[in-house]
């Protein structure tokens, strides 16, 4: 650290890396000889699929009622629920301002014809652009309309999740013909807009009535999901200021990007400085996202070579693996908790990624990372706060010295009792790679 407590590790971990113009990014062929979609074929038909696709809704649907009786308000869902070895559910986090959930749910609507999801749907929305306080904050500090209450329930807001929120709620306007869920999205983009840096990125990791902005030096990578906010702006709008700003995000995505194809965990904000040189693969899922929500809206083929990068690099880890874990190296003290576990979350963006090139490799992922969602879902119909969760299991040994300080993040710190947890952000992006399996298997 330097005297004003900025990262100088970055700056050595760049002097170790090619230069852009000597390194040779492996093409998909490489990987040809690993290609097992000829043995998948027969696992991914359509009913074990739809089956699949119950499962997940029907937890979804046990955390959303645990949420609604614990807060006594209608429309939540719980972020994350633990399981012990006893058969008891522990849920943590009420509030959890997930805005993909809404499109989730109209797609669990759509693909099963069941209309209650859709009505979850609305409520889950309602409940998300009205609360001005747990929902998008709407005070007396209008330099913050549109932040999202955060999932710790500390009492602070973060763009990082109201930036997902414009696709979705547009998504809604068009099931619904309600007017207020573009209102809120424009609340949103004013905002964002406002607060976009030069070089592009949206700097709000963190804001809070009492202590203003924070973390000024310091912005994950996935806030370059906003090239997928300011196409949906645009798209909600027609207003040119969201296309400039559109531009502005895909440069400093461009600019994040490094030559093997990969992003660092994060950057400064208005520099573009690396701030600290880990890579945090579960990044990827929320860039891939941004990614397809600005390439429905502009086609733009520059988005689809970033992608194509990126998923180079992921295929490299993937492929040594057999999986892709949560960190690459150098880990970072905050992760230290769950670096290596394994994430599927970039199933939908690399199924994504075969559809717009043709490419088989990133079907072959994509298909892989499902599989690896679908071999842990519970499949326990008997247990309602269990059954369709994607379980996770939980590290034998936190509590000797990776434990993580906040209390917020006691759930990862070793228990012996408890055996599994299931995530919502990982629910919700295992539903959308659902649909677009559903779509293709077909073909």
């Amino acid at each position: 650290m330097d005297r004003r407590g900025h990262s100088i590790a970055p700056l050595f971990y760049q002097m170790t890396l090619p230069l852009a113009s000597s390194f040779v990014v492996p093409g998909p062929d490489r990987y040809r000889f690993l290609d097992g979609r000829a043995k998948l074929t027969p696992i991914l038909e359509p009913e074990r699929l739809r089956v699949s696709l119950a499962a997940a809704g029907e937890w979804l649907e046990a955390g959303s009622e645990a949420a609604i009786a614990a807060v006594g308000k209608g429309g939540l869902c719980y972020r994350s629920g633990l399981f012990n070895e006893d058969g008891s559910v522990e849920w943590l986090f009420p509030r959890s301002n997930t805005s993909e959930l809404i499109t989730a749910w109209l797609d669990l609507a759509n693909l099963l014809g069941d209309e209650r999801y859709r009505a979850r749907a609305v409520a889950y929305a309602d409940q998300y652009v009205t609360d001005p306080v747990h929902g998008l904050y709407r005070g007396e500090h209008t330099e913050a309309h549109g932040l999202a209450w955060y999932w710790r329930d500390d009492k602070t807001y973060t763009g990082g999740y109201s930036m997902r929120a414009p696709e979705s709620l547009l998504h809604l306007a068009r099931v619904t013909g309600e007017e207020r869920y573009l209102d809120a999205a424009r609340m949103i983009g004013e905002t964002f807009l406002a607060r976009q840096q030069q070089k592009g990125l949206v700097s709000m990791v963190g804001w809070s009535p009492k202590g203003g902005w924070g973390h000024p030096d310091m912005i994950g990578s996935r806030y370059v999901y906003t090239v997928g906010t300011f196409a949906s702006l645009y798209e909600i709008t027609s207003d040119g200021r969201y296309r400039a700003a559109y531009e502005k995000s895909l440069a400093a995505l461009m600019e994040m990007q490094q030559p093997d194809g990969s992003f660092f965990q994060n950057y400064h904000p208005i520099t573009l400085a690396v701030s600290e040189p880990s890579v945090k693969t579960h990044f990827y899922s929320y860039i891939f996202n941004g990614i397809i929500e600005a390439y429905r809206v502009f086609h733009d083929e520059r988005l689809v070579d970033r992608a194509r990068r990126m998923a180079l690099h992921f295929a490299e880890h993937y492929f040594y693996r057999q999986n892709m874990p949560y960190c690459l190296y150098p880990h970072w003290k905050t992760d230290l908790a769950e670096y290596d576990a394994p994430v599927h979350d970039s199933a939908n963006g690399m199924l994504w990624l075969h559809e717009v090139t043709g490419e088989p490799l990133w079907r072959d992922i994509g298909q892989k990372l499902w599989l690896q969602g679908w071999m842990t879902q519970a499949d326990l119909p008997d247990q309602p706060g269990i059954h369709g969760a994607l379980l996770r299991g939980v590290s034998p040994d936190i509590a000797t010295g990776k434990a993580p300080n906040n209390s917020d993040a006691a759930h990862l710190v070793c228990n012996p009792a408890r055996v599994a947890r299931a995530d919502l952000w990982f629910q919700v992006n295992y539903i959308f790679a659902t649909r677009r399996l559903l779509s293709t298997v077909a073909q």
